[in-house]
């Protein structure tokens, strides 16, 4: 198995803006630079969550904050004890292929305009026009797509998605004959630390 981290994004963000024209004077500068785009347009976007907005992954799915109340629960060191489990915020993922169009093309107060905000920051920090800018941000996000069974994303101080592979029973819809099991994906994400806490303020 193999991770796909913050080098990865970077060296795909350093390809494109070489193929743009761009000339480094050195690897260790070619690095330095394009990790620190990298970093900067995750901090956008663990921004925007950490302020309850959705974040839309291009080709990807959206990232949403989810609240959950206090509830009941067990002490795992002794199943006799009743406890009180805190209301707490986390983030959910859900893949694009299962999102309807109505949903992909709203436009929810909660969700992020992040592209415009990537341009800012590349425009202002980077000194990239907003063409290239476009074009280095669609860089970024194709990484996201090499997503496997096989491979996963594990951004540090971001967190981390996993494609997991379930088996499900499958039925003739009319009969309610089964026709076997087949095997479902769907991508789990899991904040780090970092974005726990800011939600969490803890």
């Amino acid at each position: 198995m193999s991770k796909i981290v913050r080098k990865t994004f970077a060296e795909n963000v350093a390809l494109k803006l070489e193929e743009l024209g761009r000339t480094f004077r050195s690897d260790t500068q070619r690095t330095t630079y394009c990790r620190a785009i990298v970093s900067d347009l995750f901090q956008i976007m663990f921004d925007r969550l950490c302020d309850g907005e959705r974040v839309r992954i291009r080709g990807m799915g959206l990232l949403r904050v989810l609240e959950k109340s206090e509830r009941p629960g067990r002490n795992p060191k002794d199943p006799d004890q009743n406890i009180m489990i805190p209301a707490r915020r986390s983030v959910s993922f859900t893949k694009t292929s299962v999102l309807s169009r109505q949903a992909e093309e709203s436009t929810d107060s909660r969700e992020s305009a992040i592209t415009p905000l990537m341009i800012e920051v590349l425009e202002r920090d980077y000194g990239i026009r907003e063409k290239n800018a476009r074009l280095v941000i669609s860089a970024f996000w194709e990484p996201f797509q090499w997503l496997r069974s096989d491979r996963w994303i594990e951004v540090r101080g971001f967190g981390r998605f996993k494609m997991v592979e379930v088996p499900k029973k499958v039925r003739n819809p009319r009969s309610g004959e089964s026709l076997g099991v087949k095997k479902v994906a769907f991508i789990s994400f899991k904040m780090s630390e970092a974005m726990d806490k800011k939600l969490n303020r803890w």
